[in-house]
């Protein structure tokens, strides 16, 4: 069963995703079984679905959440 997540209101951060594009990251949501979603990462030729399971209606957050990472890791 896909961990519960409780889901908290979120502002786009669209400076973020604008880095994210320009450094070549692609973020998507996978699933095997249309119930359970994980978190998909490419840069380049390497590719890493991470381990932390989503719902539907709780993937953007998931999504969201991994494009706030990748920003605050180059500001620090």
């Amino acid at each position: 069963m896909a961990k519960k997540i409780v889901r908290k209101p979120f502002t786009t951060n669209y400076d973020a995703i604008r880095y994210c594009f320009k450094e070549g990251y692609k973020i998507y949501p996978s699933t095997t079984d249309n119930v359970t979603f994980y978190v998909t990462m490419e840069k380049g030729h390497q590719k890493a679905t991470l381990t932390e399971k989503y719902m539907l209606k709780d993937i953007d957050f998931g999504i969201n959440e991994i494009y706030n990472k990748l920003y605050d890791k180059r500001n620090k």
